[in-house]
């Protein structure tokens, strides 16, 4: 299975500082919008003064958070970005941005649930964002059953693309031992025909529970973060490189299954060999020379 999200990734969690800056100030501007007890203190606005200083605390609870972080299905790196901006982006004035350098940290998960995208956004300082998108940082028991039957449908995939492959080497020795004894007089090579366009069947059908299962659970995970954090400035991208390998392996070993069930399963029967028939048509074909002669 694929361990290193540096070089190629599964899924790409985009957490920009700016986005996520704009997404967090937004919410808290709201929150505070609607808090009636600030509405009879202050009115029902913010003044400049009240937003400049709810700008810079949202910059100041995501400083150290990364940019964005990568996953496998068994590590993630979180790689941060150095900025210098001119202006506030917050207020929609306008501003410039100038990137001057870039870290990466790559570890294992910390806990045993990889699709605890809540205590992977705890662990790399967006507590307030939790706060504001679920009310804790912690999860319950109807997310920590999301987890077990996500990361149960996860780790399958690996095992079964696993099967895949060596089935598939499998069907190379037998392709040899095919040729090997395709004319000898015997029926081996049949024997070896039939179990091989089996053999690719079972291959094919774990391989095609493999990549459609892995799809839409990397799909539903899109669509949960889509759902719960986008108005927070995050978004979740599919690795298009690993999925794009995923289908191509697909469509190979759909190949190698037509390859082997196609001559296997759609030849036409052999005619079998009737000697009775065939001492007919000796016959009527010596009645025919003989009339011939007579005539």
């Amino acid at each position: 299975a694929h361990n290193n999200p540096k070089s190629i990734y599964v899924v790409r969690l985009d957490t920009s500082k700016i986005d996520v800056s704009k997404g967090l100030f937004s919410a808290m501007r709201k929150s505070f919008s609607h808090n009636e007890l600030l509405d009879d203190q202050f009115g029902a606005g913010l003044t400049s003064s009240e937003i400049l200083i709810l700008s810079q605390y949202a910059e100041k609870q995501v400083e150290n958070a990364p940019d964005y972080i990568t996953s496998s299905l068994y590590s993630w790196c979180r790689t941060s970005y150095s900025y210098k901006i001119q202006g506030n982006y917050l207020t929609g004035d306008s501003y410039s941005l100038k990137i001057s350098n870039r870290t990466t940290y790559c570890s294992h998960p910390v806990n045993s649930y990889f699709f605890d995208y809540r205590s992977l956004l705890s662990q790399s300082h967006f507590e307030i964002i939790l706060e504001y998108a679920y009310g804790d940082t912690g999860g319950n028991e109807k997310y920590i059953e999301y987890l077990k039957k996500r990361e149960n449908m996860a780790y399958a995939g690996p095992k079964l693309l696993i099967f895949t492959a060596v089935s598939q080497l499998a069907l190379i020795g037998l392709l040899l031992a095919y040729y090997s004894f395709k004319n000898d007089g015997t029926d081996i090579s049949k024997l070896i025909g039939h179990i091989s366009s089996g053999l690719s069947l079972a291959s094919f059908i774990t391989c095609a529970i493999a990549c459609i299962s892995t799809t839409v659970i990397y799909l539903q995970f899109k669509s949960s973060i889509r759902q719960e954090l986008s108005p927070y400035g995050f978004t979740l991208k599919l690795g298009t490189t690993f999925f794009g390998l995923l289908w191509v392996i697909f469509s190979l070993v759909l190949l190698s299954m037509t390859s082997w069930g196609g001559p296997t399963w759609c030849a036409p029967p052999a005619l079998e060999y009737d000697e009775d028939v065939e001492s007919q048509m000796e016959m009527f074909l010596q009645n025919t020379r003989d009339e011939d002669e007579t005539e």
